[in-house]
């Protein structure tokens, strides 16, 4: 094998292994649950999107909920209408009727 393909062998793995870190890190509730709120609606469906990419259908529904809770019509930041996300702000609140 040439010098060349073990560097690139190398850094794939390098790759691979921090974005599994990343994802590890990232897919905890309790930091989503802090960080959620503070994410643009862009922010929040780019990282739930990355865990679907994995196959982590929890962990990206959870990023969405996780944000949804600072959502709010008419935000300021021109995002804030995302219709699935204050959707799912609804029925958070509802459930929490509920209880």
């Amino acid at each position: 094998m040439s010098d060349t393909h073990c560097k690139a062998g190398a850094a794939a793995a390098r790759q691979a292994e921090a974005l599994s870190e990343f994802l590890n890190q990232f897919g905890d509730g309790m930091l989503l649950d802090d960080i959620g709120p503070h994410l643009t609606c862009d922010n929040a469906n780019s990282l739930a999107e990355l865990f679907r990419a994995y196959g982590d259908e929890d962990t990206a529904a959870y990023v969405i909920k996780a944000h949804a809770w600072g959502d709010e019509e008419g935000e300021g930041d021109g995002d804030g209408d995302d219709p699935e996300h204050l959707k799912v702000k609804a029925q958070m609140i509802a459930e929490q009727g509920k209880r």
